[in-house]
């Protein structure tokens, strides 16, 4: 889950944070619906090796809202 999660972060990042379909995947797999622990340390780890860690933060801020 936390590959699949990076990886649309990162295609979301690449195409120029447009897709409205692109978000709404990435913050349902941050609102983890099936209760599966997220793996927060690789997730920040690799979000800020891919330059993506605003929007992760920007995502974890959608759910709590």
């Amino acid at each position: 889950t936390e590959d699949i999660l990076l990886a649309k972060l990162r295609w979301y990042r690449t195409g120029g944070e447009v897709s409205e379909r692109q978000w709404i995947d990435i913050v349902t797999l941050v609102a983890n619906p099936n209760n599966m622990p997220l793996d927060t340390e690789y997730l920040a780890k690799w979000a800020k090796i891919l330059r993506v860690s605003d929007l992760l933060e920007r995502a974890r801020a959608d759910v709590e809202k």
